[in-house]
C-alpha cells in the first residue's frame, strides 16, 4: 500500500439526530448592592458544577457571593473579607467561593435573572480532545480490476 489518506474517525450519521431540548442556565443578574467591577450592576453566573453557579453580589472591602441553582433559586450565601477579586474571572470567582465563609442572604441583593443556553454559561475553557485519525484509503501496488483501482 502507498500513498495512505487519513481523516476523521467521526462518521457521518445516516439519520439526522432528535436534537435535546435546550436546558437552561442563569448567565447574569443585577446586583443592588455597591460595586465597582467591569459590567456593574450587572454580575455573570460562574458555573460552580452542572447545577451550580456563583453570582458575586458586592465589592468592597470584602466580596459577597450568591450561590443558586440552575432555575436561579437561592442555594447559599457566602463572604470573603478583605479580598478583591475579578468578578468576571470564573476562576477568581470559584476559588473565592471555596475559601469563603457561609452567612447572610446575599441573594436577596440580584434582580433581573437572566437565563440562557447552558453551553453560554462562563466556565473554564475546556481542552479541546485531539483529533483521531484512522485510515480511509490507500493506493495498492498489487493488480486489480475494481471500481476506484488502484
Amino acid at each position: 500500500l502507498t500513498k495512505m489518506q487519513f481523516g476523521s474517525c467521526e462518521s457521518a450519521p445516516t439519520q439526522e439526530p432528535t436534537p435535546e431540548p435546550l436546558q437552561l442556565c442563569p448567565l447574569s443578574a443585577t446586583t443592588t448592592s455597591s460595586g465597582a467591577w467591569a459590567g456593574y450592576p450587572n454580575s455573570l453566573a460562574h458555573k460552580l458544577s452542572d447545577d451550580r453557579f456563583i453570582l458575586v453580589t458586592h465589592v468592597g472591602q470584602n466580596v459577597h457571593m450568591c450561590l443558586v441553582d440552575s432555575q436561579g433559586n437561592e442555594k447559599d450565601s457566602r463572604f470573603n473579607g478583605d479580598e478583591r477579586i475579578d468578578v468576571n474571572d470564573p476562576q477568581q470567582v470559584a476559588a473565592s467561593w471555596n475559601t469563603a465563609q457561609k452567612y447572610g442572604s446575599y441573594c436577596r441583593a440580584l434582580t433581573k435573572m437572566q437565563f440562557g443556553s447552558c453551553e453560554s454559561a462562563p466556565t473554564q475553557e475546556p481542552t479541546p480532545e485531539p483529533l483521531q485519525l484512522c485510515p480511509l484509503s490507500a493506493t495498492t501496488t498489487s493488480s486489480g480490476a475494481w471500481a476506484g483501482y488502484p
